[in-house]
């Protein structure tokens, strides 16, 4: 017999007015009616809720198949058994179903969160809502269940290169890209009032390019709401948008089917991703991190500018922004072609600002060496072990020419002698690539305290960047000593002491100056001079 479970919430008057507070957002309802695990039992019948197209929620025939009780209901779950005719044509179970709410005796009992790779897709896990439901409170970590995450990701707008280098390394199972004009989009974009069934995503980036995951809300309370079922990327507290979807299709994928959609518009916020699913509330939305990719050709004067909104976490920029700027710089050179970059990367977090420039070249491709090198900078940047980084506004701009300047030293000039605390004028010729001969001027200035005497002049190119130190102090010291290893042109001038310190104990006896140069350059070349006092 149906016995309907009433879960009573008191509202705390101070959690009450901080929510009023900082979200404008209406009261929530008083009560939440659901079917507890304890009351469901093997051959109970009921259904789910999911679109199979577009906005339209229907509904799907299941029967429970087993129950499963653990000592804690987080750590349980129920069986489900699909017997409904539409699925099984399409496919069974499919990926973007994660979350569809599961009515038992008129009563939602949990949401449809994994499957196992059975031959017709139609056995299904349901997480408990009352798992769920403890995403609204206090979250707990669980037990997984060892079975197939349903969390598929959407990469809309990728035209090449760059959706491989986001598959090679990212966690996903199942990453789909697809042009965007490949989606049909619906003729109204109105979102409707979202219930439980309806088709939402988790979007991680979105302009130029769209990346999501399709999943569906399992339950509402107020502006409260619970989808998916299992967590997403399992974060914990999160910073996700939730978006409305557009279900265009299902595909039966090798190993199982899975939804295709397009994301609507933003309607709220994931803040919890757990083991039970994710949670988050309705019209509030997240900040995000303003990104520019600004890509030129240096001979046409040309460029063309990509702008995308990041979710402001560490982890994701540093994750999928080396696919955005790859997919940027191939959709503007159309061709993978030997080269060379001048970069200017600038992040705006706080009141710090972040800038830099740098320039790589590649006798094969400029394009992936570019996006290696920004990568790494990235990863320098956000990950670093001393400050966390919550960045308002990332710029790069790029700047192309298919010349490789990489260049290696033919000679040295050098004069006999210099004072302390004088500069030191020397001419380097260099051979660029493919382009001949070319004499280079330059100076360095000699410290007022370097020990006087015969001296080691070394020039050393810096196509293999400086190997930073392995202690940094500070922020600031740590990114300057990481970044000397990308900034590979230019060549480094070493003075080397060749005299006797006795006298002067105080004396330096090894000094080094970097010369940028709008060239790669690679070797040394050695010469010598007195240092006199």
């Amino acid at each position: 017999m149906k016995s309907s479970h009433r879960l009573k919430r008191l509202a705390l008057w101070t959690s009450l007015a901080f929510f009023l507070l900082f979200s404008g957002a209406s009261a929530t309802a008083d009560e939440f009616s659901y079917l507890p695990l304890s009351e469901v039992t093997r051959g109970m019948s009921g259904y789910g809720r999911t679109v199979f197209y577009g906005t339209t929620i229907e509904n799907f025939a299941i029967e429970v198949m087993d129950v499963v009780r653990a000592e804690r209901v987080e750590e349980s779950y129920f069986v489900i058994q699909v017997v409904d005719e539409r699925l099984r044509q399409l496919g069974g179970i499919s990926a973007g179903m994660s979350g569809s709410p599961i009515y038992l005796e008129g009563e939602i009992a949990g949401a449809l969160s994994y499957s196992w790779e059975t031959r017709d897709n139609l056995i299904g896990i349901v997480t408990p809502i009352e798992a769920m439901m403890q995403l609204w409170d206090r979250p707990r970590e669980t037990t997984l269940v060892q079975a197939n995450p349903y969390s598929n990701l959407l990469m809309l707008g990728f035209d090449g290169r760059g959706q491989e280098l986001i598959r090679r390394h990212s966690s996903f199972k199942s990453l789909l890209a697809l042009p965007r004009l490949f989606l049909g989009r619906p003729e109204t974009q109105e979102t409707g009032e979202l219930e439980p069934g309806s088709a939402v995503g988790i979007q991680l980036i979105s302009g130029d390019v769209d990346v999501v995951s399709i999943g569906t809300l399992t339950a509402l309370d107020g502006d409260r709401f619970l989808a998916f079922g299992h967590p997403f990327l399992h974060r914990g507290s999160a910073n996700y948008i939730l978006t409305s979807m557009f279900v265009n299709f299902s595909i039966k994928g090798k190993d199982y089917p899975f939804k295709v959609g397009s994301p609507i518009e933003p309607v709220g916020i994931v803040d919890e991703d757990r083991t039970a699913g994710i949670s988050g509330r309705l019209n509030i939305f997240p900040l995000t991190t303003k990104s520019t990719v600004v890509v030129g050709k240096e001979a046409e004067g040309s460029t063309r500018k990509f702008n995308f909104d990041i979710v402001q976490d560490e982890k994701i920029i540093v994750e999928f922004m080396p696919g955005v700027i790859l997919d940027s710089i191939d959709r503007v050179l159309d061709s993978q072609i030997p080269g060379s970059s001048r970069v200017t990367v600038a992040i705006e977090a706080g009141n710090e600002l972040f800038f830099n420039e740098f320039f790589w070249a590649s006798q094969l491709d400029i394009a992936s060496l570019a996006t290696n090198n920004l990568g790494k900078i990235l990863e320098i940047y956000f990950l670093n072990p001393f400050v966390p980084v919550v960045a308002e506004k990332v710029d790069i701009q790029i700047v192309i020419t298919p010349e490789v300047r990489e260049a290696i030293f033919q000679s040295l000039s050098l004069p006999s002698e210099v004072k302390r605390g004088e500069v030191l004028e020397g001419t380097v010729d260099i051979h660029l690539h493919r382009k001949g001969t070319r004499s280079i001027d330059f100076t360095v200035p000699v410290p007022f305290d370097f020990l006087p005497g015969e001296t080691d002049v070394t020039i050393r190119g810096l196509a293999g960047g400086v190997i930073a130190p392995t202690a940094a102090v500070d922020f600031q010291t740590f990114l300057e000593d990481r970044l000397n290893e990308i900034k590979t042109n230019g060549f480094l001038v070493e003075l080397s002491s060749k005299g006797d310190v006795y006298g002067y104990e105080d004396s330096r006896t090894f000094y080094s100056h970097r010369v940028s140069l709008p060239f790669v350059m690679n070797g040394s070349y050695s010469g010598s001079i007195l240092v006199r006092e």
